[in-house]
């Protein structure tokens, strides 16, 4: 539903095109970074990340990104990387919502949700090129056309962008192995051999909308494996499939939708479609290793990390078909009172067709791949999810209550059942409003990370690295108050938000082993300002923290 910021029951950060272009970033994550409170860039050695309010893991999996409403997410990792293979041109705005949101969104919408809006056509009305030369071998290119027709509506987009990195001299303790083995140098933001690239089409005819978005990226991470996190000669290492020692993403994403009204019901129906094929080709170390011959436990890992040279490397293709139902109705409009309902329903099959996992050494040999692997680690998932969301506005006062229902038929044939509740009181008031709000979220373990578990007995004959248990979904309770003012002063709006999370059963990797220890119990308060002028524009946030207790890290934090 459509509503204005003041009545949208969590805190939500509004970025419009202006502001992408004022502040300059080159992806999505430098934008986040500058506008969004809470929100920090927190890079690991192989993913561009961002993470909210504390809660984070090496990839990002624990915020929602989304374009017009439809998932970018993956579905066999959780992960949807904010990096310059989603391009910036066509975007019309960008929706913050700061905290749980899967009461609405369900599934990943664990600490936040990012939506993406495309333009339409009759916003570019023509066509727009960009090209750009910088340092470290900076190259970067956008295109977009736009035109309206009578009731037809037509935008195309397309962006790439690469670069070489940075190369500079490797800190001693990265540099220096306990083999004595020396790398002198590291590159840091290298963006691939193959250039970043996000290409898409949107046709509107009426109330029928067609979206296609294809787009790909590859990091190479600047360390080794990152528990080991040492220099490397990454040109070195053989090329596998095309690929260089990297973490590759390449996605296609499609939608077909069409909203009608039955009486006073305004309905919508929506079919989606992704796939994606996912690479992650990893250096473990320049030097031998026989240390992690004994994590494998068997005789040819052994022999095999009694070499330089090491690296494995892992793919997968997956699928997602998905079929939504969504609808929302006004129950009363009168002078006092106005209410809606606002309901959907949405069922997704996921498929996990082809796994490759191998090691290699000596920078160029690859062990024969265990058949069982590439048996074993496919599969297929269904879920079902409904929602329900009231509205309810007396005169200045609402209150803004949703309930969602999801159920999943895990391949471990494990049934999850989970419910997303979600309550807001909001009072309005010409120069002011207040919200106070509740929610509690979650976020299934990765099909990945759940697979990975099942299958060590394939990988690790050591008994005392092979006692993992099921994974369970991650969980976060979270109150807000909010405090927003409305042009005290010309031209100036804030915002004062106060929140307090509580995580549990976060995921954790323990060399190879995930598990469900993971905890963060976090206060905080977000200032959030602008000013807006004919001449001159100006944006203002600042946060601050407070973790009373987590052990995200292997060093705890308990703060009574």
């Amino acid at each position: 539903q459509a509503e204005t910021l003041a009545e949208v029951p969590v805190p939500t950060t509004l970025i419009t095109e202006d502001m992408i272009r004022n502040c300059g970033a080159q992806n999505l994550q430098g934008v986040l970074a500058a506008y969004v409170p809470g929100m920090n860039i927190v890079d690991c050695n192989d993913d561009i990340n961002i993470a909210m309010r504390g809660i984070y893991s090496n990839g990002q999996e624990k915020i929602l990104i989304m374009l017009n409403g439809h998932r970018l997410n993956s579905y066999c990792t959780n992960i949807a990387s904010p990096d310059y293979s989603l391009s910036l041109e066509k975007i019309k705005q960008i929706e913050v919502l700061r905290g749980p949101a899967s009461s609405l969104y369900g599934d990943v919408a664990l600490t936040g949700v990012v939506n993406l809006i495309t333009k339409q056509g009759a916003d570019v009305d023509g066509m727009k090129v960009k090209a750009g030369i910088g340092n470290y071998g900076q190259k970067h290119m956008e295109m977009i056309f736009g035109k309206h027709y009578f009731d037809l509506d037509i935008l195309f987009w397309g962006s790439i962008y690469h670069n070489t990195g940075e190369t500079m001299q490797a800190p001693p303790e990265m540099k220096f192995d306990d083999f004595g083995i020396p790398y002198p140098t590291v590159t840091v933001g290298r963006i691939g051999n193959k250039p970043s690239f996000d290409f898409g089409v949107q046709l509107k005819y009426k109330d029928l909308q067609l979206l296609y978005d294809t787009h790909f990226s590859e990091v190479i991470a600047p360390y080794s494996m990152s528990t080991m996190a040492k220099s490397y000669d990454h040109d070195r290492y053989r090329k596998i499939e095309g690929y260089s020692p990297s973490y590759a993403s390449k996605s296609h994403h499609a939608d077909l939708s069409y909203g009608w009204k039955l009486g006073n019901v305004n309905m919508k129906g929506v079919f989606t479609y992704d796939n994606s094929e996912l690479t992650h080709y990893q250096v473990i170390a320049d030097f031998p290793f026989k240390e992690l011959g004994w994590i494998y436990g068997n005789s040819d890992s052994v022999t095999v990390f009694n070499n330089p040279g090491l690296y494995r490397f892992m793919n997968g293709d997956e699928q997602n078909l998905g079929l939504q139902l969504k609808g929302d109705f006004n129950y009363i409009n009168t002078d006092v009172h106005k209410g809606s309902l606002a309901f959907g329903a949405e069922f997704d099959y996921f498929s996990l067709d082809d796994v490759r996992y191998t090691l290699g050494y000596d920078y160029n040999m690859l062990l024969q791949e265990s058949p069982k692997i590439a048996e074993n680690g496919t599969g297929s998932e269904n879920s079902y999810n409904a929602y329900l969301q009231l509205k309810h506005q007396w005169h200045s006062f609402i209150i803004n209550a949703g309930l969602r229902y999801d159920h999943k038929k895990r391949i471990d044939d494990i049934t999850l059942d989970e419910l997303s509740p979600r309550i807001a009181f909001i009072l309005l008031q010409p120069k002011w409003n207040l919200k106070l709000s509740f929610s509690r979220s979650f976020v299934d373990a990765p099909y990945l990370y759940r697979k990975t578990n099942e299958l060590l007995p394939e990988l690790v004959q050591n008994p005392y690295l092979i006692n993992v248990t099921t994974l369970d979904p991650e969980f976060v309770n979270s109150f807000q108050l909010t405090f927003a003012g409305i042009q005290w002063v010309k031209g100036l709006s804030f915002e004062v938000n106060g929140f307090y999370n509580d995580a549990m059963d976060l995921i954790k990797t323990n060399i190879i082993i995930h598990k469900n220890e993971g905890k963060n119990k976090t206060a905080g308060l977000e200032l959030l300002a602008n000013y807006r002028s004919k001449k001159f524009t100006a944006d203002f946030n600042l946060t601050w923290t407070h973790t009373f207790e987590s052990n995200i890290l292997e060093k705890n934090i308990d703060d009574d």
